[in-house]
């Protein structure tokens, strides 16, 4: 039994970065699932409970709510992304096995629809309450090196999936064995087109969720400040 679960992204038709104009900076994030009676967001970081677009709102003076406002939320996020950053996400579908269907929809329903985390995206499987083995297939999002080729803006990139996802030895998890398909094919692809264009990848990282925020290993003064310098907030 599979099911394939897709970005909200792709579900929602969300802005294309090349519509954002001068970019300078792209934030790269993991995955945000699609699922069909769940509210669907307008944009990456959207869910209210995150804090990426809330710091930036407060960098700018405005209150926490200000990129949430109904009606005119999301022009507000264009607005700021223009002549500063744009944001994409690496994984575009994970495709979920088991081979009982309904061990594997109480995990989806419980573990990636409604209590969602990053670090169960990125496992290779999961023995889901020790009733069944569940096996996790990422495919990446080819849509960010195109861009990366033929963008002109683009001086640096972020990402808000921590040191210990990414860094400057290497990524989390390799996936060696899928022949060039794995997470570190894909990086190293992004690698040597950053290098051709000259784009710099900050490793630095904090993530902006609620879950990082309250768990204590994203101080909320470390992610204002690395988000100011990032994203030309201050200039």
């Amino acid at each position: 039994m599979e099911i394939k679960v897709n970005h909200q992204s792709i579900e929602g038709n969300w802005i294309n970065p090349n519509s954002i104009k001068n970019t300078q900076t792209l934030v790269l994030g993991s995955f945000n699932p699609f699922e069909n009676h769940s509210k669907l967001v307008d944009y990456y970081y959207g869910r209210s409970s995150n804090h990426f677009w809330r710091t930036i709102a407060i960098s700018i003076n405005k209150n926490e709510d200000y990129f949430f406002q109904k009606g005119s939320g999301f022009q507000r996020k264009k607005e700021i992304m223009d002549d500063r950053f744009c944001c994409l996400d690496v994984i575009n579908s994970i495709t979920f096995s088991a081979t009982n269907k309904q061990v594997l929809d109480s995990y989806l329903k419980k573990e990636i629809y409604f209590n969602f985390k990053d670090q169960k995206i990125w496992a290779g499987y999961t023995d889901f309450q020790r009733k069944d083995r569940i096996h996790l297939v990422r495919e990446y999002n080819q849509s960010i090196l195109e861009f990366l080729k033929e963008n002109n803006s683009i001086k640096r990139i972020i990402h808000t999936m921590g040191a210990n996802r990414v860094n400057s030895k290497g990524v989390k998890p390799r996936e060696k064995r899928l022949n060039n398909y794995g997470f570190d094919d894909f990086f190293n692809e992004l690698k040597s087109i950053c290098n051709k264009k000259q784009i710099t990848i900050n490793y630095e990282s904090w993530s902006p969720s609620d879950y990082a925020i309250k768990r204590g290993s994203t101080p909320k003064g470390n992610l204002k400040n690395w988000l100011e310098l990032n994203l030309y907030l201050t200039d």
